[in-house]
């Protein structure tokens, strides 16, 4: 019974702040009192029409504006965070970019520092 309960909190375990705030969004829409990060919106009871209502209150509560067909492959909070941050970063000028994955500027990236095992000409730079 133990290993039952370790899954339900590991689905329902919220990552970061964005994946909290859409838990929650997704809760409204959905008139649920939780949602996890790893449950299925249309799973959830969700649909088409509770899809456009999800993109408006993600609009009004984030900021952040996805179209109805991001929406609906979306179906998990945590791919709708990954969706949400994929874009924020790929909307930031290239040197902002780099700066993620080098963040000390000295070409080694946050990879190699980390230890990485790949061949240093072939270190990860930017997106």
């Amino acid at each position: 019974m133990p290993a039952r309960f370790d899954e339900i909190a590991r689905r329902h375990q919220k990552r970061s702040a964005l994946e909290r705030r859409l838990a929650a969004i997704w809760a409204e829409v959905l008139g649920l009192d939780e949602v996890g990060v790893e449950d299925d919106f249309f799973d959830l009871g969700g649909h088409s029409l509770l899809a456009a209502r999800l993109g408006n209150r993600v609009r009004a509560g984030l900021g952040v504006g996805l179209p109805l067909a991001a929406l609906l492959s979306t179906p998990t909070v945590a791919a709708m965070a990954a969706l949400i941050v994929e874009w924020q970063v790929a909307a930031l000028p290239a040197e902002d970019r780099r700066c993620l994955f080098d963040p000390a500027g000295d070409g080694e990236g946050r990879r190699a520092e980390a230890g990485d095992d790949r061949r240093p000409d072939r270190r990860r730079r930017g997106l």
